[in-house]
């Protein structure tokens, strides 16, 4: 976050990529995973072949909400030429949709940052885009009490005056309380970081606080970069990257007063994002698809499917799934409904080795949606297969230090025992204290494990794949150097 009253998202890039920073990536944040904030989308405004860039929230395949102050350059022009991509994996998009129309707050005030909010219009719809939740009334207010846990995430600056990064980063915050923030001989705690209050630049009519802690004491924060991007309770929008002080108490290298970071109040904005069609009153249409679509065999004659629901389901509850199949790369047909509490199924009848492709659409009261995209084709066993055994010969090489953590390169050997059929991949997950990351898809024997803190024992856990799913899982400890 920039200086006081000071939007934090602007990046301003020339031609050839020298990168200028003129305002908020997340400062003490934890790497983000493939997976996590999928409807976290990448805003730029051009001028010429420069642009500046924001971050943004999918509400639907056309709609991005963000930050009113992401289109106006530095004198306060504003800026047309707006394209939005998805992220891709962490990464930022390598192909971007144009907006048909941008739609800043009539009221926004680049001076104090009230009314920070726009919401994007895209000129065609990106297919299969994640959407988050718009909550009602009742249930932000329930959402973001004072002490409440919330989470952000950004391609920005990891600290103030610093260079943007390539994969989006998370923050995990704590919403400060109104009275905190807004007074500013008043402090509140947040784990054994003390933030102090802002004073009388916090409207608390259209803006909320937030900041976290890591478990070291450093502050975490958004920063240059990241306005505009999503302050999510759960899956649930509750704010938008707005403005601050710095970034985590730094200005430039130099310490300043530790002051949380401010969001749009989303509350506030509920009718007006209802006017444009986002959010609960919106009319009812149908779902949208679901994504991730994934048949494993279980058997030489049965398959476990697995997808992802919607993230749009066209403001009506899912009621249903439909699935069909394509067998021999033939023509779809329909294989049955599955529940609407599930997004899993089990497909029995199949013909061993021949091979099979599935989509699914989600049914609500105004009808059934778009179909996903087809699951990886699966050519059923011939024989009986089981999941693959442990993994063995963990090796490591050096330790490198990247800043103030760790990284270091890890392999290992095939299982003994592959289950009857061919070891397709791997999945991976490290942990230390009984905290574990998110198990994540490794293609070869070998992973890069990162963001490891200085003196500390971790556990890296990997489990082998085959066409029948994920096998025992071998553990490797590591400790890494204490200087």
């Amino acid at each position: 976050m920039a200086a006081l009253t000071v939007p934090l998202g602007l990046l301003a890039v020339p031609p050839a990529a020298s990168a200028r920073q003129v305002t908020p990536e997340i400062v003490n944040g934890e790497p983000g995973v493939p997976g996590d904030f999928p409807y976290l989308a990448s805003v730029r405004s051009y001028v010429g072949s420069s642009y500046y860039t924001c971050g943004g929230t999918f509400v639907s395949s056309t709609k991005v909400v963000t930050a009113a102050h992401c289109f106006f350059d530095e004198d306060g022009r504003r800026l047309t030429d707006v394209r939005v991509g998805p992220a891709e994996g962490t990464g930022q998009p390598s192909s971007r949709v144009t907006a048909s129309v941008v739609d800043v707050h009539l009221d926004y005030s680049p001076i104090t940052q009230v009314n920070d909010i726009a919401v994007i219009t895209l000129s065609r719809a990106i297919p299969g885009v994640s959407v988050v939740s718009i909550p009602t009334a009742v249930q932000w207010q329930a959402l973001t009490e004072g002490g409440d846990s919330v989470r952000s995430a950004g391609w920005g600056t990891t600290s103030s005056g610093g260079s943007a990064s390539s994969q989006f980063r998370v923050a995990d915050l704590t919403v400060v309380p109104d009275a905190r923030c807004g007074d500013y001989n008043s402090s509140y705690p947040v784990g054994s970081v003390t933030y102090r209050g802002i004073g009388s630049s916090f409207d608390e009519a259209t803006m909320i606080c937030a900041g976290g802690a890591t478990s070291t004491g450093l502050a975490i924060d958004a920063c240059q970069g990241d306005s505009g991007g999503p302050l999510v309770a759960g899956s649930t929008l509750v704010g938008i990257v707005s403005w601050g002080s710095g970034c985590a108490g730094f200005d430039d290298g130099s310490p300043i007063r530790l002051t949380p970071g401010v969001y749009t109040r989303l509350g506030t904005y509920l009718p007006w994002l209802a006017e444009r069609g986002i959010g609960p009153s919106q009319q009812a249409t149908a779902p949208g698809a679901p994504t991730g679509v994934s048949a494993v065999a279980t058997s030489t004659t049965t398959a476990r499917l697995t997808w992802t629901a919607p993230g749009d389901d066209g403001g009506s509850d899912i009621t249903g799934y439909q699935i069909e199949e394509s067998l021999n790369a033939g023509p779809w047909r329909v294989v049955g409904p599955a529940s609407p509490t599930s997004t899993a199924e089990d497909v029995i009848g199949m013909m061993p080795g021949a091979t099979y492709q599935f989509r699914i659409a989600a049914i609500n009261a105004e009808g059934t949606g778009s179909y996903s995209q087809p699951s990886a084709p699966l050519t059923m066993p011939t024989a009986e297969v089981s999941l693959p055994g442990k993994v063995s010969s963990f090796t490591k090489g050096k330790f490198i230090k990247t800043g103030r953590t760790y990284k270091v390169t890890v392999r290992w050997a095939l299982p003994a025992a592959d289950g009857g059929t061919s070891v397709t991949g791997y999945v991976a997950r490290v942990g230390t204290g009984g905290r574990w990351s998110t198990w994540s898809n490794v293609d070869s024997a070998v992973t890069v494990v990162t963001s490891l803190r200085i003196g500390t024992r971790y556990t890296l856990q990997v489990r082998a794949v085959n066409e029948r799913g994920p096998g025992a899982i071998a553990s490797y400890a590591l400790t890494t150097p204490r200087r």
